[in-house]
């Protein structure tokens, strides 16, 4: 049985992002922004959240972001006015029912530029990764010794 954070597709997902020049709000019409156009088909290698899209849309339309708002606004890097590379140190997704065991389990996934973790919470199991060495996770380093300093460090 393979656990649902295994391959979590949501840390692999594409953010994608297209503008058609005029955006309509309400009763609102904003001029896209032409740094924004001029970057659509433009891979960036950031780390993104699903959490980032509502304050990249407020940030775009104009409106602030409240300050408890978790997600961080993409349009620096939409606009090139910050590398396609950076804009978090680090991701994190929880999955509930990681395993169809009869308690439920839960999981967390931890995934910076070079690592990506794994831990299932109270069943003492877990994965790690070297995206570096192995992007598509075959060899999980979870059980090696040489990588346990790292493990815990995560």
């Amino acid at each position: 049985m393979k656990p649902a954070l295994a391959n979590i597709e949501s840390a692999l997902a594409p953010a994608i992002a297209a503008a058609a020049g005029v955006l309509r709000v309400g009763e609102s019409i904003l001029e896209a922004d032409a740094a924004a156009l001029a970057l659509l088909g433009v891979r960036a290698e950031a780390l993104v959240e699903l959490t980032d899209i509502t304050p990249t849309l407020l940030d775009f339309v104009g409106l602030p972001i409240p300050e408890q708002m978790q997600g961080r606004s993409l349009r620096p890097i939409l606009t090139g006015a910050a590398p396609p590379h950076e804009h978090r140190d680090f991701v994190r997704t929880e999955c509930y029912a990681a395993f169809d065991l009869p308690n439920g389990t839960f999981g967390t996934m931890y995934r910076d530029r070079r690592w990506k973790l794994i831990v299932y919470h109270g069943l003492g199991i877990g994965e790690l990764y070297d995206m570096e060495a192995d992007p598509h996770e075959f060899d999980s380093l979870w059980d090696s010794p040489e990588h346990q300093p790292i493990k815990t460090s995560l």
